[in-house]
């Protein structure tokens, strides 16, 4: 079952689009901050081996 989008955090709309992606960037850093804790689908590392194997 898909997760319902959440709504954004309060003040989020009223920032400009540049702004909204600074935010989003940043989030996105913080979690890749702490890639052990990540988790890569299956699917991903089998793609990653297709290529490899394909180079």
């Amino acid at each position: 079952m898909e997760r319902a989008i959440q709504a954004p955090p309060p003040g989020f709309d009223d920032l400009t689009v540049h702004e909204q992606i600074e935010y989003v960037q940043a989030l996105w850093e913080r979690i890749a901050a702490r890639e052990d804790e990540v988790p890569v689908p299956e699917w991903h590392k089998a793609e990653l081996d297709r290529r490899l194997a394909e180079y």
